[in-house]
């Protein structure tokens, strides 16, 4: 089975009624029950997505999927030049990372207790 193309129309009511939902903190997935607390789901929707991703992670094929996906949009920034932590800011010349995100590593790395 394949999936049809949305229209932007259909796009287009589907962000409304998302952002309408959202707005009166009610469950974005089912639409019956209030959502938790800072999230947009409720409790039984977000047990649903949890079961969901679990059982994906567990699948070796999805992990092969993520991790050439991951393979591809490394090479992709490197090729043009952009930091492959954030994917914004242009990289330090021979390096892979921007200034912003190679601060941010070296001060997480000594939080950890390793020598930068």
């Amino acid at each position: 089975m394949t999936k049809r193309k949305l229209t932007d129309e259909e796009k287009q009511e589907m962000k409304d009624t998302y952002h309408y939902f959202k707005s009166l903190k009610i469950c974005v997935r089912c639409h019956k029950e209030y959502a938790e607390n800072s999230r947009t789901s409720c409790y039984e929707c977000n047990m649903k997505i949890a079961k969901y991703n679990k059982a994906m992670r567990g699948d070796a094929v999805y992990r092969q999927n993520i991790s050439m996906w991951q393979k591809q949009r490394r090479r992709r920034l490197k090729e043009a030049g952009i930091c492959q932590s954030c994917g914004k800011r242009p990289a330090i010349e021979g390096k892979s990372r921007c200034p912003i995100c190679t601060t941010k590593a070296q001060g997480s790395k000594i939080r950890r207790g390793g020598r930068i």
